[in-house]
C-alpha cells in the first residue's frame, strides 16, 4: 500500500518504502520522455528498496481536455528572475519540492522518438536527493555519465559525434538501467 510523504517534528521528511509521488506527463514531447525516464527512475528506486506509486497530476492541455474547472499555471522562470532566488531564503520550509525537466514541449520533435530524456532524469536525480539523500541521486548521475562515456546517445548528440551509438528516446531508459 502506498503512503504519503510527511514531515516530522524536526522538519525532516518521512519517506516510507512505498511513497506516493505526483507527476505531470505534460504535452508535446513529455509523453515520449516520461515513459523512458520513469522506467529508469523506478529501477533506481527498486535498487534502494522503494516502490514508487505515481499519481498523475493533469497539466496543460490534458487538464483542459478533461474539463477541469480550474487550472493552475506556473511560470517558474519569472519567479527566479524577479526574485533572484530570494524566495528560497524566506525561511518557509514545507518539505514540498517540485522537480521539473528543463525543456520545452518541442512540438516539431513530438512523435519522432528522438528527444533526449536526460533533463527529466536529472530532475529525478534532484527528487531522490530531496526525498532520501544521495544514494538514488548518485546512481542516476553515474548511469548518465557511463552512458555518455560509452557514447550511447540520443539523436541530437549523435549528429555531433563520430563514433556515437544512437538510441531512440524509448530505448534510453533501458540503456540507463543497464548501467545502474
Amino acid at each position: 500500500m502506498a503512503d504519503t510523504i510527511t514531515m516530522n517534528t524536526a522538519g525532516g521528511l518521512e519517506v516510507t518504502d512505498t511513497p506516493i509521488i505526483p507527476f505531470i506527463e505534460g504535452d508535446g514531447i513529455g509523453v515520449e520522455i516520461w515513459p523512458a525516464s520513469r522506467f529508469a527512475l523506478d529501477a533506481v528506486a527498486t535498487k534502494h528498496g522503494k516502490k514508487i506509486d505515481r499519481k498523475e497530476v493533469l497539466g496543460g492541455q490534458k487538464a483542459l481536455k478533461h474539463e477541469r474547472e480550474s487550472v493552475l499555471l506556473v511560470h517558474k522562470g519569472s519567479v527566479e528572475k524577479c526574485t533572484e532566488g530570494a524566495f528560497m531564503e524566506s525561511g518557509c520550509s514545507t518539505g514540498h519540492g517540485i522537480f521539473e525537466a528543463a525543456h520545452g514541449t518541442a512540438p516539431r520533435c513530438a512523435g519522432q522518438d528522438k528527444v533526449n530524456p536526460g533533463s527529466e532524469l536529472l530532475s529525478g536525480d534532484w527528487r531522490f536527493e530531496h526525498l532520501d539523500g544521495t544514494d538514488g541521486a548518485d546512481d542516476v548521475i553515474r548511469a548518465l555519465e557511463a552512458t555518455a562515456t560509452d557514447e550511447i546517445v540520443i539523436y541530437g548528440f549523435a549528429r555531433q559525434m563520430e563514433r556515437a551509438t544512437e538510441v531512440k528516446c524509448s530505448e534510453f531508459g533501458s540503456v540507463i538501467v543497464d548501467r545502474l
